[in-house]
């Protein structure tokens, strides 16, 4: 049998469409945890699948032909995946920050402009068999090929701006933790570490580092990559436009190519970072702090309270950082990081995430968000702000980022803060 229908670029296409069944997986066996982020992230890596096949029917150079020949109506069905993609993408890192998350209903025109290209294909193409092109250079009958490459730029710059607000989004959420990625070099393995499938996309697994900061994982790596890969495709895009319309031949071939080997280092990087089991920044931040310890109204565990300072703890931090906390509430500061308030007890980073491990059995961002938390819950309930708004609520007790507000709030209380303002107030 001597037909051959793919060669090395096509089998980059057919790793990468088995790379995206993989993730689909994964995202399947998330489900029991959030199902709403099981929901976007299995629909995004199926997006993600349809178009190197996609790519595969259009332009393999020795499948293509087989396919005009086999599967005919299939030319332009699988290119519904990138309109999808974009919308796909940003819920579903929506859902992963905030468990809670579940789309508004003016978030449907971001499906617009997916239901304008279908109507757009059923019209133009699907009722004429006929105009099925011979090779991916060619338009089907009645169609412009600068229209055609005018809308595939489109098609690019909406991705790119979906990657831009997810990204943006991504951004906001690390600075709302006040910490940020880190190397490798300091991750300490947890006893309790247990592999699961769903860590493969999300990280579910963490690790924590010295100093009390994170790596970010699987999801960080995915947006950065995203947004590069989809960058490139506006400017792919734009060169088929340049070429069309000046001759003056734009690199087009090898940056295409360029970017669907991109696109399998991509999937390969997240691979390996989600089954390294790396931190998902909502769980890290509270998944060490016990529910059964009681917290006080200052927002200081009873533990923490009774505990005996180490030898080896400078009683004088542990004023001056008490003096902090609850005189001059440095912790309704939004931007306060570790090394922010190293500076003012007169220590460095690492002697206090010390401090703060060995006397109060937590680290920063634990620490800082316990009296974050416990500010939140006075003013649910005070006369004075009980009919302030969850955002102002939450921006007044230290947060600026409402996904980080209502995880860190589940995680330490067990219900939402609306739940919990709803539970409290008086009758």
């Amino acid at each position: 049998m001597n037909l051959v229908l793919f060669n090395f670029h096509d089998t980059v296409l057919l790793i990468t469409l088995y790379q995206s069944g993989l993730l689909l997986l994964a995202s399947v066996f998330a489900a029991a945890r959030n199902p709403r982020l099981a929901i976007f992230s299995g629909l995004f890596f199926l997006s993600c699948g349809a178009i190197p096949l996609d790519k595969l029917i259009r332009f393999g150079a020795e499948f293509h032909p087989w396919a005009v020949e086999f599967l005919p109506q299939s030319l332009y069905l699988l290119e519904m995946g990138y309109w999808l993609q974009g919308p796909l993408f940003l819920w579903m890192l929506r859902s992963f920050l905030d468990a809670e998350y579940r789309p508004r209903a003016r978030d449907a025109i971001y499906l617009l402009p997916f239901l304008l290209f279908l109507l757009h294909q059923i019209l133009a193409y699907y009722n004429y068999h006929e105009a099925t092109p011979a090779s991916a250079d060619e338009a089907p009958d009645g169609a412009d090929l600068m229209t055609i490459y005018f809308i595939v730029l489109c098609r690019e710059l909406l991705r790119l701006y979906f990657a831009v607000m997810a990204a943006t989004e991504l951004f906001v959420y690390l600075r709302g933790l006040g910490g940020k990625a880190h190397s490798m070099a300091a991750l300490e393995k947890r006893s309790d570490f247990t592999p699961a499938i769903d860590s493969v996309v999300f990280g579910r697994n963490q690790k924590e580092l010295d100093g009390g900061q994170v790596y970010f994982g699987a999801v960080p790596i995915l947006v950065v990559g995203v947004l590069l890969l989809w960058g490139l495709g506006c400017v792919v895009s734009f060169g088929l436009i340049v070429n069309v319309k000046f001759a003056i031949g734009f690199p087009v071939e090898f940056l295409g190519l360029s970017a669907n080997y991109i696109n399998c280092m991509l999937f390969s990087a997240v691979l390996i970072a989600g089954f390294k089991g790396f931190s998902l920044p909502q769980k890290f931040v509270v998944d060490s702090f016990e529910p059964h310890q009681a917290v006080r109204d200052d927002g200081r565990s009873s533990s923490a309270k009774q505990k005996v300072a180490e030898p080896s703890v400078n009683p004088e931090y542990v004023r001056k950082l008490d003096q902090l906390v609850e005189t001059d509430r440095v912790y309704l500061e939004a931007n306060l990081t570790l090394e922010a308030l190293a500076r003012r007890i007169g220590v460095s980073a690492r002697t206090l995430s010390t401090v703060l491990k060995a006397h109060y059995e937590c680290n920063f961002f634990e620490f800082i968000n316990r009296y974050r938390i416990a500010e939140a819950k006075r003013l649910m309930v005070a006369e004075s702000t009980r009919d302030a708004t969850m955002v102002e609520i939450m921006t007044a007790a230290g947060f600026n980022s409402k996904a980080t507000f209502n995880s860190i709030f589940k995680k330490m209380e067990g219900v939402t803060p609306r739940q919990y303002k709803k539970q409290n107030l008086p009758s």
